[in-house]
């Protein structure tokens, strides 16, 4: 039985246009790493109601025909998070007789477009691209996002059985135990997961720099 010569630059092996090609997309990805990060800066440090409005407008352009699913992912964010905080703090601000507007024309433009620029940035960059040229941090990413999915896929395992049970549309109440039971189900299967990943890494010579006891 003879055996098949494996030629270099085969499968299983990059040829150097595609180490480049590699190289640059890392590049790219750490270069608008950056970017969020700075621009991340900015806008904390910015207080102008009119330059604040511009930012996510800023940020829409540049996302170009992604521009109106990151608008709604982000309207919708902010109306549910940071509409409870607005509220709660116009009320009180009204209660004792002050002008809460000036805070709110500051404070949901910039949480908008904070918004906004992270969607952007998990829509055009890949973890694995950061985590290039490191080994530990390309197996954690790997684990996180195997995680992720595994968490998306049983939360909407458990949207479905509700359904399914459900005779008629499910209350606040009913929903409220079903979320209590479902995130203390997902919290013990993480614990389990968890344990049982740090072994597996451990075993394979991760975490030599730990305590061995």
């Amino acid at each position: 039985m003879s055996r098949r010569r494996r030629e270099p630059g085969g499968a299983g092996r990059r040829t150097d246009g595609e180490q480049a090609c590699a190289l640059r997309e890392a590049g790219a990805s750490r270069g608008a790493l950056v970017l969020y990060a700075a621009f991340v800066v900015l806008v904390s440090f910015v207080h102008d109601p009119r330059l604040l409005a511009a930012c996510p407008v800023a940020v829409l352009l540049v996302a170009g025909r992604d521009a109106g699913r990151i608008l709604r992912r982000a309207a919708a964010v902010v109306a549910v998070f940071t509409g409870v905080v607005v509220g709660a703090w116009v009320v009180a601000s009204l209660w004792r007789g002050d002008d809460p507007w000036p805070w709110v024309l500051r404070t949901v433009p910039r949480v908008l477009a904070l918004t906004c620029a992270t969607l952007l940035l998990g829509r055009r960059v890949r973890p694995l691209d950061l985590a290039a040229g490191s080994r530990t941090l390309q197996t954690v990413v790997v684990l996180v996002q195997a995680q992720t999915s595994t968490l998306r896929r049983t939360l909407g395992d458990a949207r479905l059985a509700l359904r399914s049970r459900s005779l008629v549309r499910p209350g606040p109440r009913v929903l409220l135990r079903h979320a209590g039971a479902s995130g203390g189900s997902l919290l013990r299967k993480a614990r389990h997961d968890l344990t049982r990943t740090t072994e597996a890494m451990a075993s394979r010579g991760y975490f030599l720099d730990a305590d061995p006891d």
